[in-house]
């Protein structure tokens, strides 16, 4: 018997098997978003979030999933986007995923990231299955954040926000509405799950803001309003 699946793939957000490096002790075994989800569209999940996942390894198993799978067995896709700078590739055919790519700046990983979205678009109007993407968090303020921590001036974080602004404001790609939160940033008009989504109340602590188990129930019910 054929099931219809609900396809998706992500970052931490979604890992069934993710655990909390701050608090190693800590039971994360609550439900996922995505089969939360998945039960709430009673379709069956195909959950292939993975913990520090990049855009171009959400993007490369969704397509090589369908590739693998007849297309009448999967009722829907989700592409849940990860953060820009981060480098997938394969090491003796398994994914591998840096927190930061050694190659290019930040615009340039929002460009390549902008593009990737738009090959999953295309793939998606190619194969006619139902879909939507979402920014789960955010493109680039984990980078920033990062530089704080270093001996930077002030001025070289807020020309580097600019820039990352002026990307989105300025790109020629153009997102259908299946992009639910797109031009990801709320200075655009956009938003990301991370900040429009969750409260503090919805995180695992002040040390670890990966969603708790409220957060998980939260995350499917605004993925669940978006489908209208």
């Amino acid at each position: 018997m054929k099931f219809d699946n609900i396809l998706v793939s992500g970052c931490s957000w979604g890992d069934l098997d993710f655990f909390s490096q701050f608090h190693p002790d800590m039971d994360c075994s609550w439900p996922k978003w995505p089969n939360i989800l998945a039960e709430k569209m009673n379709l069956e999940p195909v959950n292939l979030c993975k913990s520090g996942a990049g855009n171009e390894y959400i993007y490369s198993s969704i397509s090589d999933y369908l590739q693998e799978t007849p297309h009448d067995e999967i009722g829907y896709v989700i592409a849940a986007w990860s953060t820009a700078p981060r480098r997938c590739y394969k090491i003796r055919d398994r994914w591998v995923n840096d927190r930061q790519d050694l190659r290019g700046d930040l615009p340039y990983w929002i460009e390549r990231s902008i593009r990737t979205k738009y090959a999953f678009q295309n793939l998606m109007e190619q194969t006619k299955l139902p879909y939507m993407h979402l920014q789960m968090i955010s493109l680039y303020r984990g980078h920033l954040w990062d530089l704080l921590k270093k001996p930077t001036v002030p001025y070289e974080y807020k020309k580097m926000k600019e820039n990352v602004l002026k990307v989105l404001r300025n790109t020629k790609y153009k997102f259908k509405d299946t992009y639910v939160n797109w031009p990801t940033d709320e200075e655009l008009g956009g938003s990301t799950v991370e900040f429009s989504v969750l409260k503090e109340e919805h995180k695992i602590s002040d040390l670890d803001r990966h969603p708790n188990a409220k957060g998980q129930m939260k995350i499917a019910e605004y993925i669940y309003e978006q489908l209208g």
